[in-house]
Formats: C-alpha cells, sequence, structure tokens
C-alpha cells in the first residue's frame, strides 16, 4: 500500500510525533513551514513566494519542489485546482506517487489563536501578520469571489479527482475538531 502524509503547518501538524510514520512505510511531503514539525519529511512543497524560514541544507534523497504547472495541469490548471499550496501538494503527490492513501495533518485552516497568540506550529501566520486575513480566506475573496463554498468545494474536487483517477482515499489525519478541512476523519493507524 502507498501511503502519504501531506503536513502543513497548523496546530495539528504538532501531531506527527504521535505516530511513527517512517516506521510504517508513509512518505512524508510538507508543505511551506511544514518540514519544520518532523526532520523526517521526504519532499518539501513551497509557494514560490514563500517567506517562511527554509532548511540550511537539501541533501537527496529529499527533494524540494517549488515549479508545480506540470502537477496542476493535468488536473484543469492552477485556477480550476484552487490557489492553496496545500492542494497544489495533493495534485503533486497524486502525480508522483499515485497513492492508496493520502492523510492530512496541520492542514485545518482553524486560525484561532493559541494563548501565546501563535495560528501556526512556527508562530503567527505571516499571511496573518502581513495581510490581516489568513491565506484561504483571502483566496476566498480574490479567487472564489466570496463564495462562501469555495474553499470546501475546491477540496471536496481534489478528493474527488484522488478518488476517481487514481483510486486514492484522501483524509484528515487531525484531532482538531473545529476544522474547515472536509475530509473525514482517521487515524494512520488504520492503514498498518
Amino acid at each position: 500500500m502507498k501511503k502519504v502524509l501531506i503536513l502543513a503547518s497548523g496546530l495539528s501538524a504538532r501531531e506527527v510525533d504521535n505516530y511513527d510514520y517512517k516506521a510504517n512505510d508513509w512518505t512524508i511531503v510538507a508543505v511551506n513551514n511544514g518540514w519544520l514539525a518532523t526532520p523526517l519529511w521526504d519532499h518539501w512543497v513551497r509557494a514560490n513566494n514563500y517567506k517562511g524560514k527554509k532548511p540550511d541544507k537539501i541533501e537527496p534523497p529529499k527533494v524540494e519542489i517549488n515549479k508545480y504547472d506540470k502537477y496542476v495541469t493535468p488536473y484543469g490548471g492552477q485556477k480550476q485546482c484552487g490557489f492553496s499550496i496545500t492542494l497544489t501538494a495533493g495534485y503533486y503527490v497524486l502525480q508522483q506517487f499515485d497513492p492508496d492513501v493520502i492523510g492530512f495533518l496541520g492542514a485545518d485552516m482553524n486560525y484561532t489563536p493559541q494563548a501565546d497568540g501563535s495560528t501556526h506550529i512556527y508562530g503567527i501566520g505571516y499571511d496573518v501578520k502581513t495581510n490581516n486575513i489568513p491565506d484561504p480566506d483571502k483566496m476566498v475573496k480574490e479567487h472564489g469571489k466570496d463564495d462562501p463554498n469555495y474553499l470546501e468545494n475546491i477540496y471536496l474536487r481534489f478528493s474527488k479527482i484522488a478518488k476517481e483517477q487514481h483510486n486514492t482515499q484522501v483524509y484528515n489525519f487531525s484531532s482538531i475538531q473545529d476544522t474547515r478541512l472536509p475530509y473525514p476523519k482517521n487515524n494512520p493507524r488504520n492503514f498498518e
């Protein structure tokens, strides 16, 4: 069974330590600052305009991906796939691995600050600090024309394509209940 964890940098990314993904044959694809959650990531997908901390060195077998048109083009292009780097990582995973299962962590799109003000594993999100709006909400305004269903629709489009074209199941592995990620909850232990 081919298994891929997509690890973003939301607060649930800390849960990556609750399970031994590597010992159980998962490939870990970190997104933007998600690489900070674990040194065990295999692939790092980052936005072209990424402003966060970068790894000191990326040596094989680790891989950095910052050009991804060829991964979204077969699925309708960036506009159809959505302007989310987390979703872009998902399409990259479909192309590169054709996995049986994809689990998401750190992708709840919940920006309720913790007691210390942090919204991500690394502190306050760059998007919130610089634009006063989380990237998903900015994406809804700019690309979804304020459609309240835009975010859910583009994420469900991805899981539908994954299922129909790759027979890939898509899940949310986060234990956080306040999530906007519209995938069924599951646990990586169920795929051993």
